[in-house]
Parts: C-alpha cells; sequence; structure tokens
C-alpha cells in the first residue's frame, strides 16, 4: 500500500506534491531509500545526464513523454519503467529488446510503441495491457498474435511489417477503431477474413506475401482507401473488388493476373490503379466508367490493345504502359487531352499518329524501344513538353517542328540525350 501511495502521487500533476509527499512518506517512516534507488535507476536507463540532483531526476522521470532508442544495446526494459508515468510514446529501432516486464502495464498515458528492427520473435502479451495504445508497430521474426491483441481496442495504426505471420487470432475483429493496417513481408498463404471485420480500416497492406486468391467478404471493407496486394499469388480477382465504394488506390504489381473483372468499372471514387508486371492481356471495356482516375500504370504486361473506352477516362494524368506488345499507338489515347505523362516505350510501335498534337499538357513523352521510323510535325504542338524520349527506334531524321518545343529541357536520342542548350 505505501507503494501504491508513493506512485499516486507520482502521477500528480504538481511536482511539489511529489516532493511533499516524500516528505510525509519519510515521517511516516516508509522505506523511501529503495524508492530513491528506483527513481535514480530509471533515469539513468534513458538519459546520459549523470549530474543531477534527485529532485531533478525525480522531475525528469514523472514529467518525460516521448522516450527513442536506436542502434543501442538494450536487451531488456527494467521493471522501474513503471514510474514513467506521463510517457506517451516509446521507440526501439535496432535494438536488442526481447522481452517486456508486467510494470510495463502501469504505462496508462502511452498512445505510441515502436519495436522496429529488432531480433523480437513472440509478441509480447504484456502490451495487451496498454489499453491506451493508439498506434502499434512491431518488426522482427513474429509468428504468431495473442488472442490478448483484441484487448487494444483504440489502436487506429497497427504495423507489423517484416514479420513471419502466417495468419491472424480472430479477436483481431475487436479493434473497431483500426484505421492503418500494414502486413508487408510476412507469410500469408491466405488472405486473413478477419480482416474484413474490420469496420473504420482506411488502409491495408498485404504486399510481398503468398496470397493466391481473395474472398468474396473483401466487399465488408465498406471504408477502404487504399489496398495494396503487390507481390503476391494472385490469378484473379473476386467480383466483389466492385463493392469497395470508397477505395481510392488499388496496387496489384507483380502477380499472376491474366485479367480484371468488369466490375473494376464499379469502383467510382478510384484514382489510381497500379497492376504492373501481370500478364494481362487486355482490360475490360467498363475501364471507362472510372471517370476520376487519374494515375493508370499497367507497366510489363502482355496487352496489345486497349478498349476504345479507355479515352473516356478525362481525368487520366499519368499513363505508364512500357513493356507490353502494343503494335499500332491506340488512337483513343489521343482524346485524353488532361495527360502530362505519357510513357509506351518497349512497344512494338512503327508509328506516332498526328493526333498526338493534341496532348496539349504532356510534360513527359517516352516511345524508347519500338520501331518508329518517324515522326509527325504535330509533335511541335506540345508546348509544355519538358522530356522526350526517343532512343532505340528507327529514326534518321527529326521533325524541325521540334524547336518549338520552348519547355523541353531533355531530348533521348539511341542512348544520349541533349539538354535545351544542345548539350550532350
Amino acid at each position: 500500500m505505501e507503494k501504491e501511495k508513493v506512485m499516486e502521487l507520482l502521477h500528480s500533476e504538481d511536482i511539489k506534491s511529489i516532493g511533499l509527499g516524500l516528505s510525509i512518506a519519510e515521517a511516516l517512516n516508509i522505506d523511501i531509500e529503495e524508492f530513491k534507488q528506483d527513481i535514480e535507476l530509471i533515469h539513468d536507463w534513458f538519459s546520459d545526464e549523470k549530474d543531477l540532483s534527485f529532485e531533478e531526476k525525480l522531475f525528469k522521470v514523472s514529467t518525460i513523454q516521448e522516450l527513442n532508442f536506436s542502434n543501442r544495446n538494450l536487451n531488456h526494459l527494467p521493471p522501474q519503467i513503471k514510474y514513467l508515468v506521463k510517457l506517451e510514446s516509446l521507440g526501439f529501432f535496432e535494438c536488442q529488446i526481447v522481452s517486456f516486464p508486467s510494470e510495463i502495464s502501469n504505462l496508462k498515458e502511452l498512445k505510441t510503441l515502436k519495436l522496429e528492427r529488432t531480433p523480437i520473435d513472440f509478441f509480447p502479451v504484456e502490451i495487451c495491457q496498454l489499453y491506451g495504445l493508439e498506434y502499434l508497430s512491431i518488426s522482427g521474426n513474429i509468428t504468431f498474435l495473442p488472442k490478448e491483441i483484441g484487448n487494444l481496442s483504440k489502436l487506429k495504426h497497427f504495423y507489423l511489417s517484416r514479420n513471419k505471420l502466417k495468419s491472424l487470432p480472430k479477436e483481431i475483429k475487436r479493434l473497431e477503431n483500426l484505421t492503418f493496417f500494414w502486413l508487408t513481408d510476412n507469410e500469408f498463404s491466405i488472405f486473413p477474413v478477419e480482416l474484413t471485420s474490420l469496420p473504420k480500416l482506411w488502409e491495408l497492406r498485404l504486399d510481398n506475401n503468398q496470397i493466391t486468391h481473395l474472398p468474396a467478404e473483401i466487399s465488408q471493407l465498406s471504408n477502404l482507401y487504399r489496398l495494396n496486394l503487390t507481390e503476391n499469388r494472385l490469378e484473379h480477382l473476386p467480383p466483389e473488388i466492385g463493392n469497395l465504394a470508397n477505395l481510392r488506390e488499388l496496387t496489384l504489381n507483380k502477380n499472376n493476373l491474366t485479367s480484371i473483372p468488369a466490375e473494376i468499372g464499379k469502383l467510382n471514387e478510384l484514382t489510381g490503379l497500379f497492376i504492373d508486371k501481370n500478364k494481362l492481356i487486355k482490360l475490360p471495356a467498363e475501364i471507362g466508367n472510372l471517370k476520376k482516375l487519374d494515375f493508370l500504370s499497367l507497366r510489363e504486361n502482355q496487352i496489345e490493345s486497349l478498349p476504345e473506352e479507355i479515352g473516356e477516362l478525362y481525368s487520366l494524368k499519368h499513363l505508364k504502359l512500357e513493356g507490353n506488345q502494343f503494335c499500332e499507338f491506340p488512337a483513343e489515347f489521343c482524346k485524353l487531352i488532361n495527360l502530362d505523362w505519357l510513357d509506351i516505350g518497349e512497344n512494338n510501335l512503327t508509328s506516332v499518329p498526328t493526333e498526338i498534337g493534341e496532348l496539349i499538357d504532356l510534360e513527359f513523352l517516352a516511345f524508347s524501344n519500338n520501331q518508329i521510323s518517324s515522326i509527325p510535325r504535330e509533335i511541335g504542338e506540345l508546348l509544355n513538353l519538358e522530356t522526350l524520349y526517343l532512343e532505340n527506334n528507327l529514326l534518321t531524321t527529326l521533325p524541325p517542328e521540334l524547336s518549338n518545343l520552348k519547355k523541353l529541357d531533355y531530348l533521348y536520342l539511341e542512348g544520349k540525350y541533349k539538354d535545351k542548350n544542345n548539350r550532350q
């Protein structure tokens, strides 16, 4: 009880009352020496200031709000950490921490805890007693989460990248306030269906796992804004993907997708779609329904043509198509008058249409590594163009209208480039 009284005094807002409390404790013959030793120990654990009085150390211990350790040979937390009663943020980066004392539960004010690039191979259950946590980041070699994880009901940011997780406990559903959940670089082969019960989930990252398919239940993530599934083993997407009504960014790079469902056209709020390095042959006509799309990247697929509806993406600004099988420049591109970046290098193009001059907002244009033998004079109408890639084609001459491009800083030809002052 005596120690509990001292702890209550430590929680006081007024440091003077702590001193008064110590005087009272001494008057009541409470053994305060151990308490003083604890204060000195915990202060010296986190601070290099050795020449402070006890009162100064006590003040720092009882008022410090943030502690971060980097590249230190720390392998444990002392139980005296319980005296850091005002601590709100605690971080360890490339330290040797592998366990936590039960006393950490006394840190009632702690909102942020980071354990990044540590050798920890299990999730310390003591963390689950930090009921005020809102931000938790742990990367190491964790293989499972304890069921007590559901106790962290205030958690909003949960980062578990670079671990060895294969599944999640059902209690994860109790994290009703979770908005950001990163599970990058783990060992999931099955999409954790428990995630679909998180009503406020805003960003989900499961990139660099081994997931082969998505469940229909993914449609329940109605508030999802950003979804990243890069570098998995997906071969198809369920039609329910179209029910993610608030989705803004969908990243599916480095999978085995051969097609995209027509329901993709229901993602009316989508602004970014990234499907690089798959096995796509074509896109559905419904792609034209994505009226807010401003970034479309389809690099390194097997696409030979695109539906004419692609020309209805009037908000599109960035279009990346290098490394496909286009033999003709899609005429529909010339309707995309808001484009400022177009890369269609590493295809099989033999010509460029005169309509290219209609893309007056273009700042970046790349035709590298094709079989183009001539460039139309209309390219001189791209007055905002700053960078033009033409190397590794069959060009023998360039149109004199290129001199109209006063903003052109870099012109790349046959592995070389010239700047606006004609310097190589």
